[in-house]
C-alpha cells in the first residue's frame, strides 16, 4: 500500500472561485426577494422541499436536487413558471 503525504497535496491556490460562488448564490437570492416582494408572496423551505406562500394558499414549487444551488434553483423555478402559478390559482 503507497503512502500518501497529506501536507504535500496541493490546496486549493486561490479563494476568487468560492468568492465568486459566494456572490453569485447571493445574487440569485435577491432575484428571488425581489419577484416574491413585487407578487408580495414568500417561500417556506422544509428540508428540500420549497413552498410557496401567497393569499393564505400554500403551494409546492419545487425540490431542491442540490443544497448547494439552492438560490439559483428557486430563482430559476419562479422565473420560468411565476405567471403560471398565478393564473392557476386566481
Amino acid at each position: 500500500m503507497k503512502k500518501v503525504n497529506l501536507f504535500l497535496m496541493k490546496r486549493r491556490a486561490s479563494i476568487s472561485g468560492s468568492e465568486y460562488s459566494k456572490k453569485r448564490s447571493e445574487s440569485y437570492k435577491k432575484m428571488c426577494d425581489e419577484i416574491l416582494f413585487n407578487h408580495k408572496m414568500k417561500i417556506e423551505i422544509d428540508d428540500l422541499n420549497v413552498f410557496l406562500l401567497f393569499e393564505d394558499k400554500k403551494k409546492h414549487l419545487l425540490t431542491i436536487t442540490n443544497p448547494k444551488s439552492t438560490s439559483f434553483e428557486i430563482w430559476l423555478k419562479l422565473k420560468e413558471d411565476l405567471s403560471a402559478i398565478i393564473e392557476d390559482n386566481k
